[in-house]
């Protein structure tokens, strides 16, 4: 995952076991932050954003590019990818990790991977049409607004 100063946010939530959000189920457990950061999103974007349920799914490009693919809780409309989930558990407690980008620049995403220059051309363009992106909004704010109490 490549970061870049002032092109993401990323929000870390702890979860200990026992609380109203664990959920044991892996491929459930993200359900919540996702349908969390859907609301945050709705208030800014006018499309249909729906929250994947169920385990990961591959797409082109997601063995080398994470944000390629679809997983347990990110957020999407259509093909267009707008939150990104991952989990880190342990038997006490869960982290879930989530990122969206505010600007995506697909050629540097793909600058350091072992391609060839068509292939580098191949995979920026296919990520282009798949990465959705929020811009300047206040995600932080209206996220945290929007968390379960």
């Amino acid at each position: 995952m490549l970061l870049l100063p002032g092109e993401q946010v990323w929000i870390d939530v702890w979860i200990p076991r026992g609380d109203s959000l664990w959920h044991d189920d892996v491929a459930r457990g993200a359900d919540w932050v996702g349908d969390t950061w859907a609301r945050a999103l709705g208030s800014f974007e006018t499309m249909e954003l729906e929250v994947h349920r169920g385990g990961l799914v591959a797409r082109p490009w997601s063995e080398l590019v994470c944000f390629a693919g679809l997983g347990p809780g990110e957020v999407f409309a259509g093909t267009h990818k707008y939150v990104g989930v991952s989990q880190r558990r342990t038997r006490g407690w869960i982290r879930v990790q989530t990122m969206v980008h505010r600007r995506f620049r697909p050629e540097l995403s793909v600058a350091a991977l072992k391609l060839t220059a068509q292939q580098r051309r191949t995979a920026a363009a296919h990520l282009a049409s798949v990465v959705g992106v929020v811009g300047d909004v206040a995600v932080t704010e209206v996220l945290l607004a929007n968390l379960p109490a």
